[in-house]
């Protein structure tokens, strides 16, 4: 008995080396409403299996223009925001 629950946890044990093994460091980024809903569906299904690193471009930094979509979309803070601040292009 004993040794069936060894070798249970054993392999429980080596699915999950297998899985972090497996994992990879991706980056999205987003800066305005079609990243933002692309991000939703997309971040939920890469977040099972992988590190997500979001990075906001901060083009759309009002919480109307922004906020709004991570609050009810339900897309997970951005872990950089590079401030953007939708400024002109070439500045």
């Amino acid at each position: 008995m004993m040794e069936r629950e060894v070798g249970s946890a054993v392999s429980v044990i080596g699915t999950k080396l297998v899985e972090a093994a497996m994992a990879v460091n991706i980056v999205t980024v987003v800066g305005a409403r079609p990243q933002f809903i692309k991000a939703a569906v997309v971040s939920r299904v890469l977040r099972e299996h992988h590190n997500e690193i979001i990075i906001h471009t901060g083009q759309h930094y009002d919480d109307n223009m922004s906020g709004v979509f991570f609050r009810e979309l339900d897309i997970p803070h951005p872990d950089y925001n590079l401030g953007v601040f939708g400024s002109c292009t070439g500045k």
